[in-house]
Order: structure tokens, then C-alpha cells, then sequence
């Protein structure tokens, strides 16, 4: 069978394995409780304040602290994180939400327990000297013009969580809405490919059928205000990285009364191919629709989290109160609760 969809964190009941790869979206239709955010919930965020490293903002609920800056509604220049014991734990750098040079991963009492150099969060070679120099994933880009994501065995994955954000349509996003290109680019998919299914929900569980899809084609011809996506990150420890995938997508517009409403819900490895086709002329890495998400070149707003237990049960965790700040403190806890504490036991596993 030929690459289709990686299948990374839906193995939301024991019967499907973490690297099992799917034709269609069946295994997405899990049954936890679903949570229903009120619109008002994700604000407007047209208007974003940026976070300057200058400041030190604590996270209450982990007692931890950190350092950030931001540009652009993005993770850029440095980052440092502490811990309750007000030890240095993490100190590293970012370019638009990629990792970029030195990045030093310390224990608790202050050791250096890791070194790297990455070149971009899908890519580095250590520079610890006890620790073995990973191989460089290749980025390179199939035949339609998209980065295929690597393998990942059952035995690889250490540990996992699901995101859901939304991105707003503002100027840190303007790739994404200008000329309404996103938009397009999904309807145009859509009208090519009639067999692929078109859900009400983020689980892939109702769909719509064809009528109806066609009547939300044109009656949001062109207000579409943001974009909602489900995101998995995982930690892969036989590559000791950790990684996204995004999982599905969702349009949203402006409903007759005027208030905000979710369009539809499609599973996004449908779309890569379709995205991978938009191209721009750019000085960097970003050269098509789907290099912004597969980069994570955009500006977003956590508002809803699951993340595996060991007991298998799914934790939900709902984020009432949305705003920069508060989303910011969700990715530095992703940080810390994927990345640092797998490589710290990584790291542990190692010397013992």
C-alpha cells in the first residue's frame, strides 16, 4: 500500500497501535466527551500583543517559570525555563516557531544533561560528547511537492498530546487569508474530490452530506474570519525529537445573525497535496500553503488539550479564558511535560 496518512495519536483506545497507517478517517472516531467552546470563547485577536523575553512569567499550576520572546505572534529569539527550585533547565532559541542553534536541556540540580544544534525543529546533531550524533532527517519533498512525515513504531512513542487551536485572521496571518488563498485552496480540494468525507466535528464522527457542503460553499463565499485545527505532538524516542502532526481542519465563518460558527471539519492529510500546489515567492524556507503548516509558520490560540494517560484514559483539560499569554504558558507546559521530561528520561534510561 502506498503512503497515505500517518496515523500519530489516534490511539485513543487500545485496539489501534500509534504507527498504524489508514486509507480513511474510521480509526479518528473515538468517543471521549466532547466539549462545545462557546465562540465568545476564542476573542478577537486581530490585535496581538506581543511577549518580550524581558519578563519572567510563572506558571502556577507547574511552579515553574519562564523566559520568552515572541514576533509576530510566533516563538522567536531565545527561551529559558526554570523549575520550582528556580533552577535553569532549558535554554535555547527560535526563528518563527522553529528551533534554530544551541539549545542546553540541564537536570534539576543544575547538570547538563543535553546539547544540540538544531537547524530547525525537524532537524539537529548533538554536541554532547557522551551522546551519539543523530542522523539528519531529510526534508526533501516528494513528487507532490510536500514532506512526507517519517514512520513512527508503537516502540518509539514516549509520550503524546493533542492540541486544538485557532488561528485568527490578522496580519501575522496574511499568507494564510489574503485573497482568501486558504479558503480557495480547501473549496477547490473539495470540488475535486467528492468522495472525501466532509465532518460536523472534530472527531470525524458526523458527517455532512453533499448537499449540504454545497450550501456552506456558497453561502461563505468569502467571510471567512479563522481557522481551527487539531494538532498532535508527540515525542519519537528512538529519533529523541519531538514532532506535530496536524490532524484536521476546520474554516470559520460568520453565521446570519452574526455570530461566529464552525464550517466544517476535513481530515488535513487530504489536503496536503492541494496546499503543496499554492507556491509563493519567498526569501525563506516557506515556499507553499502547506510548508506554513508544516513549519508552523502561523500565529494561534490554544483552546483545547487531550493528552494520553498511562491508565489509556484520555485527560481533557478546557481552557475557558483565551488569550495570548495563556496560550503561550500551554506551549511552554508542552514543553516541559513532552519534550524535557522525555529527554530527561532518555537521558536517565541511558546511564542506568
Amino acid at each position: 500500500m502506498s503512503f497515505k496518512y500517518l496515523l500519530l495519536l489516534m490511539v485513543l483506545n487500545s485496539s489501534f497501535s500509534f504507527c498504524q497507517i489508514i486509507d480513511d478517517v474510521e480509526i479518528l472516531r473515538t468517543k471521549w466527551k466532547r466539549t462545545k467552546y462557546p465562540a465568545s470563547f476564542i476573542g478577537d485577536s486581530t490585535k496581538q500583543k506581543e511577549i518580550t523575553g524581558s519578563e519572567i512569567i510563572y506558571i502556577d499550576t507547574l511552579n515553574y517559570s519562564f523566559q520568552i520572546d515572541t514576533l509576530k505572534g510566533k516563538f522567536d529569539k531565545k527561551i529559558k525555563i526554570w523549575n520550582p527550585e528556580k533552577k535553569l533547565i532549558l535554554k535555547g532559541h527560535y526563528n518563527e516557531n522553529q528551533k534554530s542553534g544551541i539549545w542546553r536541556y540541564y537536570d534539576k540540580s543544575g547538570k547538563l544533561i543535553n546539547k544540540r544544534k538544531y537547524f530547525n525543529s525537524y532537524q539537529f546533531k548533538s554536541l554532547k560528547s557522551n551522546q551519539k550524533i543523530f542522523v539528519i532527517d531529510s526534508l526533501n519533498k516528494n513528487n507532490e511537492n510536500y514532506i512526507e512525515y517519517p514512520f513512527v513504531a508503537d516502540s518509539c512513542n514516549f509520550s503524546w498530546s493533542r492540541y486544538y487551536k485557532y488561528i485568527p485572521n490578522n496580519f501575522n496571518n496574511k499568507l494564510l487569508f489574503k485573497n482568501n488563498l486558504l479558503w480557495k485552496t480547501i473549496k477547490n480540494q473539495i470540488k475535486l474530490n467528492p468522495k472525501n468525507k466532509i465532518y460536523k466535528t472534530s472527531d470525524f464522527y458526523k458527517e455532512y452530506n453533499n448537499d449540504e457542503i454545497t450550501s456552506i460553499l456558497k453561502s461563505h463565499s468569502n467571510n471567512i474570519i479563522g481557522y481551527k485545527i487539531s494538532e498532535v505532538y508527540y515525542f519519537d524516542k528512538c529519533r529523541s525529537i519531538t514532532e506535530s502532526r496536524i490532524m484536521g481542519i476546520c474554516p470559520v465563518g460568520i453565521s446570519e445573525n452574526g455570530t461566529k460558527e464552525d464550517l466544517f471539519w476535513i481530515f488535513y492529510p487530504q489536503l496536503r497535496s492541494e496546499l503543496a500546489k499554492t507556491t509563493f515567492k519567498t526569501n525563506n524556507h516557506i515556499k507553499t500553503l502547506e510548508d506554513i503548516f508544516h513549519f508552523q509558520n502561523f500565529s494561534s490560540i490554544i483552546y483545547h488539550q487531550e493528552s494520553a494517560e498511562k491508565n489509556q484514559y484520555l485527560l481533557i483539560k478546557e481552557y475557558p479564558e483565551l488569550n495570548i499569554l495563556n496560550s503561550i504558558k500551554l506551549e511552554i507546559k508542552r514543553i516541559i511535560n513532552i519534550e524535557y521530561q522525555s529527554l530527561q528520561q532518555l537521558e536517565f534510561s541511558e546511564n542506568n
